[in-house]
């Protein structure tokens, strides 16, 4: 089965936020096993990263950043999904908190990837990359959601 991490800095506090990254986490179970991680934010970036690529231990990580690439869902599912499914490993997603994170500090083995050229707070990314990636395993798994 599929392992998907999505790192957050932050706690995702707000209940309505939480509720629907809760309900299209389990929505994926019979696809994949999502889990997220929280690791508790403050102002010295270095620490808070460290503490996350400390955790990391699979090969596939994409940093949301606003520099990121973008894709189509369709795209998401050919050159994220797919070929993890396929050849097997992990999937690594990490949202940045509130301070955000410079561009340089981003560990050059990691992909940055973006939702959109839109901010979003971090809570509001957590979510629509679970629901994204619950997108695109249903498409992967030829289940109807996605029209």
């Amino acid at each position: 089965m599929l392992r998907i991490n999505i790192y957050t800095f932050g706690k995702l506090k707000k209940k309505e936020i939480l509720s629907l990254t809760k309900h299209y986490q389990k929505c994926s179970t019979s696809f994949a096993k999502i889990e997220f991680v929280e690791t508790k934010e403050s102002r010295n970036f270095d620490d808070d990263l460290a503490k996350i690529v400390s955790k990391i231990k699979g090969q596939n990580v994409f940093a949301l950043t606003e520099f990121g690439k973008e894709y189509s869902t369709l795209q998401f599912v050919e050159k994220i999904l797919k070929p993890v499914k396929t050849y097997g490993g992990e999937l690594e997603f990490v949202v940045f908190g509130a301070f955000g994170i410079s561009q340089e500090k981003i560990p050059k083995n990691w992909q940055k990837l973006s939702l959109s050229k839109l901010t979003f707070p971090h809570e509001i990314a957590a979510l629509l990359l679970v629901e994204q990636i619950y997108r695109s395993l249903t498409i992967l798994n030829g289940k109807t959601y996605h029209y």
